[in-house]
C-alpha cells in the first residue's frame, strides 16, 4: 500500500492522495481513513478485492468472512497459478514451469517502479489499516497460507511415503493410500514406486528403462543381438534387484523390432 500511495499520488496525481499533507503523507492516510481514503475500494484500500470481483459491501464480520472465503475457495479452483508481488521472481520461474516457457518469456525490467521515502508503520496503525483494508489481507494471507499449508501436506506425505517404502517387511502392506487433499486427488504408493525411487539414477537399468519409455525402437539400439542372429529375441542383463520391477513394467508393453514383435529374455 505505502508503495502504490506514493506511486498514485506522484505520477498519476491522483486527487484524494494529492489532498493528504506531505508532512505525515502515509500516516495521516492510515491513521484517518474517514478523512482521507473514505470509498470501500481505492489504489489505497481493498484494491486487489476490486481486481478480483469482490462487491463493495462486504464488511469484516465472522458472517461475511465465510462468504469470502466461499468465494477465494472458487477463485483457487478458476486459477492455475496465483502470483505473489513479493516473492515476484519465484512467481515468475512457476509460471514459467506451468506454461512450458523460456526465460526469454519471462526476462523483465522495472519501468513502473516509484522512489520515495521509507516509511514504517507502528503496530496501532498497522492494525488500523489491517481493519481498513479487510479484504485484501483475506485474499492475501488466504493465498499465501494455502501455499505453505500445502508445501507442509506434502512433506508429510513423504514422510509416510518414507516409512513406507523402508519398512522391514515389505509384504505386509501392498500399496499405501493417500487421501483426496484440497489440493489432490487421492493416490497410492506402490511398492513398485518405491523401488523406481530406491533405483540410482546412473545404474545401466535405470537408464534402459528411461529408454524403453521414450522410444519403442530403444530395446534395438541398447540390447538387440545381431551377431548371434537370435530373430526376435532380445537378451541383456539386469540388477536382481530390480528384476521385478523391469518384469512388471515391461508387462505392460508390446515392443516391435522390424514389423514382428520381440520376445524378452532376463538373465541376472
Amino acid at each position: 500500500m505505502i508503495s502504490s500511495a506514493f506511486y498514485y499520488r506522484d505520477v498519476f496525481n491522483v486527487g484524494y492522495l494529492k489532498a493528504i499533507p506531505h508532512a505525515n503523507f502515509i500516516h495521516d492516510l492510515v491513521n484517518y481513513p474517514e478523512k482521507y481514503d473514505t470509498a470501500f475500494f481505492s489504489h489505497t484500500r481493498n484494491s486487489m478485492g476490486k481486481d478480483f470481483g469482490f462487491h463493495g459491501d462486504i464488511e469484516p464480520r465472522n458472517t461475511c468472512k465465510s462468504q469470502i472465503r466461499k468465494y477465494l475457495d472458487q477463485l483457487n479452483s478458476d486459477f492455475l497459478l496465483v502470483l505473489i508481488m513479493e516473492n515476484f521472481d519465484e512467481s515468475l520461474v512457476m509460471l514459467k514451469r506451468v506454461l512450458n516457457w523460456s526465460f526469454h518469456d519471462i526476462v523483465y525490467f522495472k519501468i513502473n517502479s516509484h522512489k520515495h521515502e521509507h516509511t514504517v508503520l507502528n503496530s496501532t496503525e498497522k492494525a488500523k489499516f489491517r481493519n481498513t483494508s479487510f479484504l485484501d489481507f483475506e485474499i492475501y494471507e488466504y493465498f499465501e497460507d494455502d501455499f505453505y499449508k500445502e508445501v507442509e501436506f506434502f512433506q508429510t506425505v513423504l514422510v509416510k511415503t518414507s516409512e513406507f517404502c523402508l519398512r522391514k517387511n515389505s509384504t505386509e502392506i501392498v500399496a499405501l493410500s493417500i487421501g483426496k487433499s484440497r489440493w489432490d486427488e487421492k493416490f497410492q504408493v506402490t511398492q513398485l514406486d518405491c523401488e523406481w525411487m530406491k533405483t540410482k539414477e546412473l545404474s545401466p537399468s535405470f537408464v534402459l528403462l528411461l529408454n524403453i519409455f521414450n522410444s519403442h525402437d530403444a530395446l534395438s539400439r541398447f540390447c538387440w543381438n545381431e551377431q548371434k542372429k537370435q530373430k526376435g529375441v532380445i537378451k541383456f542383463k539386469i540388477e536382481s534387484t530390480l528384476l521385478r520391477t523391469v518384469s512388471n513394467l515391461l508387462r505392460r508393453i508390446i515392443f516391435v523390432h522390424k514389423g514382428k514383435s520381440v520376445n524378452i529374455n532376463f538373465k541376472t
